[in-house]
């Protein structure tokens, strides 16, 4: 089945990860790092670090568990259903909401260890090497992570894939954009835990299933620049999630940017796809200070079979110097909404290539409101609420590939509470990828044979070999499909840009 039009990205002047002169990332904030530091210092200097035994990661787990453990419960035989669109009933947020909006951390001795080692980290690197600076590269111990890679951290984003069944049940292309905008908004506030998941090692594969057979297949595709790739399926093959992410955190004197490059789709049954882009994130209170993590910017959606798009956009709180000495004045603070609010429109234009055609009308079909810390509401109509939809939860397959990220030998020391040899095998592994990265770089030329080794039957051994691992390959990996994975997603191999469909 072939796809019936080509994609639509958005627009790239409304980039949310593009970088600007805004207050947070201006030559003030530069220039003020260092005060920001000698106050954390002064908070941090006189208290000791808390102990392994204060820091237990494998509580963090534990604890994320416990609160998806009424959803394991519903799901012994299947899914709960996501419940149908209802009128709003209040306007109630996430109990860690912040008042002015985003997601407070609530784990204070993890908080003080963090805050305490990336303290060190600037002090040895300096205010100027550290400033911008992509935290991806940097090696961190394991005594702030939790045992889990960061593969199966992203599945939390697809945790009321609920609303892609939905979507795909209905012809009605407005009510499979509505459902899709539930599905991507809904799992934004799972992936924000406060302890650091390990990173995917090259090759590094996980393969997972929900309680109705849909099925996860995910894998680390390059290591510089990090990106990670997923399909996801339904057992019917009514949809398939497709995408891809390269991932970037930079420091930002008291905060954390980042941003989760690359497209994101899902192709139903009838030969269309939908697709859309993640937000950019901002963490607030990297040193001293509440620590609050909120997202930014805007998240478009482009149906392009039916030419309907919808841009939401998050509320703002401008920090800088200007607005403070304005909001003195004009209390705007005070009546504007949290930032974890949201709001945008549903609408139909005509589009051509990667803009809207010059002249075409607007056609406004529906209204999006809510915040992604409670309620998402479109037209008046209560689609998701954190308190009733209840999140599916995916669980390992009984026999994955060898290449599992279940079978780290670092993640598996850290869960059993062993963090010295955690911390060895994080090590080894990490000086491993490095080295094989040098070979691959040098072509392997001092290492491979010049010829390959031949079998007993004449055939070389790399083909049989290859042969061999077809067949031996799982099923649901070599079983054909009529559901051709959308054309438009390259995964990129090198650092240059690869061609999108959605301008980075």
């Amino acid at each position: 089945m072939e796809p019936t039009e080509k994609p639509h990205p958005p627009d790239s002047s409304s980039d949310p990860y593009k970088e600007d002169d805004s207050q947070e990332e201006s030559d003030l904030e530069t220039a003020t790092a260092r005060a920001e530091l000698a106050r954390a210092e002064a908070e941090l200097g006189g208290k000791p670090l808390p102990t392994d035994a204060e820091v237990n990661p494998i509580s963090l787990l534990e604890k994320s568990l416990r609160q998806n453990a009424v959803a394991e419960n519903l799901e012994q035989n299947a899914p709960q259903p996501i419940p149908a669109p209802t009128n709003p009933a209040d306007d109630e947020r996430f109990s860690t909401a912040r008042k002015y909006g985003g997601l407070k951390a609530d784990d204070p001795v993890l908080m003080r260890y963090q805050r305490g080692l990336v303290f060190s980290l600037i002090k040895q690197a300096g205010v100027n090497v550290m400033q911008g600076k992509n935290l991806l590269n940097v090696s961190l111990p394991v005594r702030i992570m939790e045992p889990r890679s960061y593969l199966l951290r992203i599945t939390e984003a697809f945790s009321y894939i609920g609303f892609l069944h939905r979507a795909a049940a209905t012809t009605d292309p407005l009510e499979r954009m509505k459902n899709c905008i539930a599905f991507v908004m809904a799992g934004m506030h799972p992936t924000l835990l406060q302890a650091k998941p390990f990173n995917p090692i090259l090759g590094e594969t996980l393969q997972a299933t929900y309680a109705d057979g849909t099925q996860i297949w995910m894998e680390q595709v390059t290591h510089h620049p990090p990106v990670s790739a997923w399909l996801v399926r339904d057992a019917a093959k009514t949809f398939e999630f497709v995408g891809w992410g390269e991932y970037e955190a930079k420091f930002r004197g008291n905060a954390i940017k980042a941003h989760q490059k690359g497209p994101q789709s899902v192709k139903f049954a009838d030969g269309t796809t939908l697709y859309w882009l993640w937000p950019g994130l901002r963490i607030h209170g990297l040193v001293y200070g509440e620590r609050i993590s909120e997202y930014i910017g805007k998240v478009e959606f482009h149906y392009p079979a039916h030419n309907l798009h919808a841009e939401l956009t998050f509320e703002t709180e401008n920090r800088g110097i200007i607005h403070s000495v304005t909001s003195f004045f004009s209390r705007s603070k005070r009546t504007a909404r949290p930032v974890d609010f949201f709001s945008g429109d549903i609408f139909r234009q005509q589009w051509q290539g990667q803009l809207p055609v010059r002249g075409s009308p607007r056609e406004r079909l529906a209204s999006v409101d809510g915040t992604w810390l409670a309620y998402l509401d479109i037209d008046g109509r209560r689609y998701w609420d954190i308190r009733t939809s209840k999140p599916y939860v995916p669980r390992p397959v009984e026999n994955p590939l060898p290449s599992d990220s279940r079978f780290r030998t670092d993640m598996t020391e850290l869960a059993a509470g062993r963090l010295d040899s955690a911390q060895s095998e994080k090590v080894r592994l990490e000086e491993k990828q490095r080295h094989e990265a040098k070979l691959r770089k040098q072509g392997y030329a001092s290492s491979a044979p010049a010829t390959p080794p031949v079998a007993s039957d004449g055939a070389s051994a790399t083909a049989t070999a290859t042969a061999t691992a077809t067949t031996a390959a799982p099923s649901e990996s070599t079983e054909p499909t009529d559901m051709a994975p959308p054309e438009a997603h390259p995964i990129p191999t090198s650092r240059s840009t690869p061609d999108l469909p959605a301008s980075e």
